[in-house]
């Protein structure tokens, strides 16, 4: 890592990236261990939304938010907490 000591609080509804990415950057990543994934089905909510919003507010709470392009969500947790916003692209 660039910069030794950094954490990253990661909020992702995808079991595998979350196992990505603490598998590469161990405990620098910092999530939310009692969240549930569930399958998304398009037009119908999800069963874990009360997960969705604890880690919205935990970004919220963050110095910076790193998004994907696609990512309502970390747009939304930057405008809540008044903090900077960066979209990453997807390659």
């Amino acid at each position: 890592m660039a910069e030794p000591g950094t954490n990253f609080f990661l909020a992702t509804d995808c079991a595998a990236t979350e196992e990505r990415f603490r598998e590469r950057y161990r405990e620098a990543v910092i999530v939310n261990r009692d969240k549930r994934f569930v399958p998304s089905v398009r037009g119908r909510p999800k069963d874990n939304q009360r997960d969705a919003v604890i880690d919205m507010f935990a970004l919220a709470l963050t110095r910076l938010i790193l998004g994907n392009n696609a990512s309502s969500f970390s747009r939304m947790a930057a405008d809540i907490g008044g903090i900077d916003y960066l979209r990453v692209l997807e390659d």
